[in-house]
């Protein structure tokens, strides 16, 4: 598979995936979450508050070995937990569903 296949993978999982709200991919991970429907970060730039929960993959390396490709990903699925934190085992626990799906789709 090419890079371009397995990103588009990952995002068609996420568009698929009932609990899923968005999909991310890159070098740096940017999970802002702003308190407000949408403002303006100091740059200027306008920044749309993200649904969570989402899907994050980082690319960590790709090796070539003769005819071999291999890539490594960190896979993150990010979820907004409530500040008193009394969801936060509701939220592992789905997150955690969440990333089981993947493993099984993926075997």
């Amino acid at each position: 598979m090419t890079l371009e296949q397995l990103v588009t993978y990952f995002q068609t999982f996420a568009t698929n995936h009932m609990q899923l709200h968005g999909f991310g991919y890159g070098e740096e991970i940017n999970l802002t979450i702003p308190e407000f429907p949408l403002y303006v970060n100091p740059n200027g730039y306008n920044i749309t508050p993200v649904n969570y929960p989402i899907l994050y993959v980082v690319p960590v390396e790709r090796v070539i070995s003769n005819t071999l490709l291999v890539y490594r990903f960190t896979v993150i699925v990010a979820d907004r937990v409530q500040k008193d934190g009394r969801d936060r085992v509701h939220i592992e626990s789905d997150t955690l569903q969440i990333l089981r799906d993947l493993i099984a789709d993926l075997e």
